[in-house]
């Protein structure tokens, strides 16, 4: 983990670093609610279940990781796109849609 860590101070502009850390967050905190719904039997319908999704299969901070790894950052304005923010968005749902178990 070390060696990882410091690949990503290395690599990564502190804001695409903060970013992919709250997207993993993010993904991290979708499994625990995945499990504690299982735990509980509870059912999402589903517009909740179509939300949930999107924080599943950790797609959120491999996109992230797709900038370090071509050496390039993508503007804040450009991530804030509406535009930008619907074909990621898109992206996610093919990945994650067909790969539904």
């Amino acid at each position: 983990m070390n060696s990882l860590r410091k690949r990503l101070f290395d690599t990564f502009t502190p804001a695409t670093l903060e970013r992919c850390l709250k997207d993993y967050k993010a993904t991290v905190m979708g499994m625990v609610t995945e499990a504690e719904n299982r735990e509980s039997k509870k059912l999402l319908d589903y517009e909740g279940y179509k939300k949930f999704r999107l924080t599943q299969g950790a797609v959120y901070p491999v996109f992230d990781l797709i900038e370090s790894c071509y050496d390039f950052v993508l503007p804040e304005e450009i991530l804030e796109d509406p535009i930008f923010k619907a074909m990621r968005e898109l992206a996610m749902c093919i990945l994650l849609w067909t790969n539904v178990s």
